[in-house]
């Protein structure tokens, strides 16, 4: 078989899984479906969970690589050698179940974030997912990137709302791990690896989630501080306190530049989100006392953690060069890497901008280019080997944004992780021809 026909044989065999009217070929939409400059061949658009296993067993019978992708929100990892199969999972958006007495519900991967916080929010509960664009993101790829946004510091990790998954392995073997319920412990945990595996072992294609009571109101204590060392003696007085905060965030005097207009662009700033009765917020306002200079409530409290939540891409759309880094740390140590960053970022001719939770230590850090300064590669490249150099081993400093010429001299993921052997193995187990975001994580 000639190359024209072996290409028109694959286009009929896709058309056959997803229908011809599913399957995208024009040059403008593949080119809007990139990765990192990378051009698909294909992008389709399957509408079952049987016609992604079909994808996947195409792809593995051709030797074609295949990138599952949602709402096309955030690209982390390395720029991919080539991408044959871009799998566009948006069609896969049903409510499956949902039961507000178990708060519990089930949706097919392809649902956005929108869309479940309001199916929940009609029963006053609460899916504590945030994301730039809650519209536009999917639940499968939230899942699958790990998307943890302010409330990771009252509600957990995402794998710790995560029940169950459904999935399509890298040979196109449908499979399941957990459940509707909190109970299920049966079986491999397969579920909480898949959870921030960025799409590398496995096509996520429904999610059984954990929802939580909404609070009856929601009210953000704000304290600024001239310096940093203040700011984090602060947050050290609300973690000893009894309080159970929804969000307890940081911010730098720069990131403060792209918040809403109600902040303070001269100090660090730090936010403490409370949730619940009357009394409750009295507790709150008694317990932080003196060192609260503003209080958010309503209207202005959504407006402004919007803007905490939309830190990334306000950065990156001002600053098209911007390197958005996430960075976690022991909290103990969390003052001493913001230190070392600014740091670094001076003597590299950039500026630094934090935005985080701090109690955990889970922060974005943003390096933007000096006012008329125009940075090179080696600048970003040299701040950013000088930091994980100064954390420590267990540090995690992953690039999740910065532009393609960039991503081509820094390592986004990092020094090579201690366990890269049992990662290679599951890797194997689950996608062994490699066919899966091929190229875009460290294996």
């Amino acid at each position: 078989m000639n190359t024209g026909s072996a290409i028109i044989s694959i286009e009929s065999e896709l058309a056959a899984i997803v229908g011809r009217e599913h399957l995208r070929e024009n040059a403008s939409v593949l080119a809007r479906h990139a990765i990192d400059g990378v051009v698909p061949e294909y992008v389709v658009e399957p509408g079952t969970e049987e016609e992604v296993a079909a994808l996947v067993r195409l792809a593995n019978e051709r030797k074609l690589t295949l990138y599952p992708e949602g709402g096309r929100t955030g690209q982390v990892g390395r720029t991919p050698p080539r991408a044959d199969i871009v799998l566009v999972t948006t069609r896969l958006n049903a409510m499956e179940h949902y039961d507000p007495g178990d708060l519990t519900i089930g949706v097919a991967a392809g649902a956005s974030v929108q869309s479940v916080r309001e199916a929940v929010a009609a029963n006053n509960q609460l899916l504590p997912i945030e994301v730039a664009y809650p519209a536009q993101s999917t639940i499968g790829g939230v899942l699958s990137r790990a998307a943890h946004g302010p409330l990771r510091h009252g509600y957990g990790p995402l794998r710790d709302s995560c029940l169950g998954l459904r999935f399509v392995t890298g040979d196109g073997r449908a499979a399941k791990s957990g459940g509707r319920v909190v109970k299920n412990v049966a079986g491999y945990d397969l579920m909480k690896l898949l959870v921030g595996s960025h799409g590398t072992l496995a096509v996520i294609t429904a999610a059984n989630l954990k929802v939580y009571p909404a609070p009856r109101q929601t009210r953000t204590f704000v304290a600024d501080f001239s310096h940093l060392n203040e700011a984090i003696a602060f947050r050290d007085t609300v973690v000893r306190t009894p309080l159970t905060p929804m969000c307890l965030e940081i911010a730098s005097p720069l990131a403060q530049e792209f918040f809403s207009s109600h902040s303070d662009r001269q100090t660090w700033r730090v936010m403490v989100r409370a949730g619940g009765s009357d009394a409750v917020m009295a507790r709150y306002a008694r317990e932080l006392g003196s060192a609260v200079t503003h209080v958010f409530e309503a209207q202005a409290e959504e407006q402004y953690w919007n803007s905490v939540v939309e830190f990334g891409d306000r950065i990156s759309s001002r600053h098209q060069n911007a390197m958005v880094v996430a960075l976690s740390v022991a909290p103990s140590e969390l003052q001493h890497a913001i230190e070392v960053a600014e740091r670094l970022a001076s003597e590299n001719n950039l500026l630094a901008a934090w935005s985080g939770r701090c109690a955990i230590a889970a922060l974005n850090l943003a390096l933007v280019p000096m006012p008329q300064g125009a940075p090179v590669v080696t600048q970003y490249s040299q701040a950013l080997n000088s930091l994980r150099e100064s954390l420590a081993p267990d540090a995690a400093c992953v690039v999740t944004r910065c532009a393609s010429q960039v991503k081509q001299h820094v390592e986004v993921w990092g020094a090579t992780a201690t366990d890269i052997g049992a990662m290679r193995a599951v890797k194997r187990a689950l996608d062994g021809h490699d066919v899966l975001n091929r190229g875009r994580f460290i294996l």
